[in-house]
Formats: structure tokens, C-alpha cells, sequence
């Protein structure tokens, strides 16, 4: 797919499938970044970037923010390692692709009186190391995750869908993201997505106006 894409100018996120040097070299070729997560599908490197945040007196740059929504508080602390020496240590052999920084992604997640939960994401990635744009693709992958596919499950149990036939699973993903644009579109409703689909299925007026036949 990233063949297709003009990347130019562009910074691509990828989860954990996506950390490969094959994929990160074609980024790069493409003339653009890349933020990478890590996880344990690379465990020695995992280990090795685990390492250069616990034993670094301070991260060379940090960055802090606080979200706030129905009752959810989620602090989100993103530091980051450019040192070249440290990032020669991990890619001693130059084929990391680009890389510059590595990320450390703190996330302390606080719902109602339930006690906090935290967790710790570690990302490579092309970009220098200030800490603010790093958090910003990492926050707005998860964006997409959160805004979209999260939607669709939640509200219209895209999950649970075992049409398999021909096209239909495609056709059915369309009109749902249809549906989605259009109930979103309504600056005016008070409910959610999954109360305002029962809504135009119950008023037919309703539904129209979603429609813009009124």
C-alpha cells in the first residue's frame, strides 16, 4: 500500500506489525518520516530501548498533556532519547533507516473513582527529537482507532458482522461509515451515535433530515 501513497512531506505511524527495517527503508524512500511502535514482537530491541530510558539521568526532551472527557482523566507524558550515540549503540550497523529518536509514552488513565491505570508505549521513529510532534502522531494514530473503528464497533457492532458473502462485508463497511458522516454531520443532536441511529429509524423526519431531503 505505501507503493500507491505519495508520502512526501508526510509522518506514517504504524503499530508494532509495522516496525520492520524493510518498511521503514521505504518510508524513508517515499521522502518522508516514520513513528514506529515497539513492542515485544522485537524483544531485544524492546529490552535495548527499555534500558536507555532507565538508565538516562533525563530524556532529552518531554512533552505533558492532560485530557479531560465524560468523567476520563488521562495524562500523557512522552519523552524522548536523540542522542546519536546512544541511537549508534542500538543500530550499530546503520540499518535502522533513518532512525533519529526513540519515544517513551507514559499514559496514566484515571475513569471516575476507579483507581488509576498506567501504561508505557516505546516507539523508533525518523523524526529529531522534540518531544511534541512525536506525541502528536502517536496521539493521533490512536485518533483513528478511537474516533473511527472504536465508533463503528460501539455503535453499530461492526465486530459482530458475519456477512461473508461476495461483497457484502465491503458494501455493508461503506454504508456504516455513510451512516457515520451523516448522523456526525448533525451539529444539533444531544446523544450519541448509537441513540441517534435508533433515532432516525424510529422518526421518519428525523431520518430525512439526516438525509438533507429537508
Amino acid at each position: 500500500m505505501l507503493n500507491r501513497l505519495d508520502l512526501t512531506g508526510q509522518t506514517v505511524t504504524i503499530d508494532a506489525m509495522g516496525c520492520q527495517k524493510e518498511i521503514a527503508a521505504q518510508i524513508i524512500a517515499g521522502q518522508a518520516d516514520y513513528v514506529l511502535a515497539l513492542k515485544a514482537n522485537h524483544p531485544d530491541l524492546l529490552e535495548d530501548v527499555t534500558d536507555c530510558f532507565t538508565m538516562a539521568t533525563t530524556p532529552d526532551h518531554a512533552k505533558c498533556t492532560v485530557d479531560k472527557n465524560h468523567g476520563r482523566r488521562e495524562v500523557r507524558i512522552c519523552e524522548t532519547i536523540s542522542d546519536p550515540a546512544v541511537i549508534t549503540w542500538l543500530d550499530p550497523e546503520g540499518q535502522g533507516a533513518g532512525l533519529r529518536s526513540i519515544a517513551r509514552v507514559t499514559a496514566t488513565r484515571t475513569v471516575g473513582d476507579q483507581p488509576a491505570t498506567t501504561s508505557i508505549r516505546y516507539y523508533l521513529t525518523s523524526l529529531p527529537g522534540a518531544a511534541k510532534p512525536i506525541a502528536e502522531a502517536v496521539r493521533s494514530h490512536w485518533g483513528i482507532e478511537n474516533g473511527l473503528h472504536w465508533v463503528l464497533d460501539m455503535a453499530f457492532r461492526e465486530d459482530e458482522c458475519r456477512a461473508r458473502v461476495g461483497h457484502s462485508a465491503e458494501n455493508l463497511a461503506v454504508l456504516r461509515k455513510l451512516a457515520l458522516t451523516l448522523i456526525r454531520q448533525d451539529r444539533t443532536r444531544k446523544v450519541g451515535i448509537k441513540a441517534s441511529r435508533m433515532q432516525a429509524a424510529w422518526d421518519t423526519g428525523y431520518l430525512l433530515r439526516l438525509l438533507g431531503a429537508t
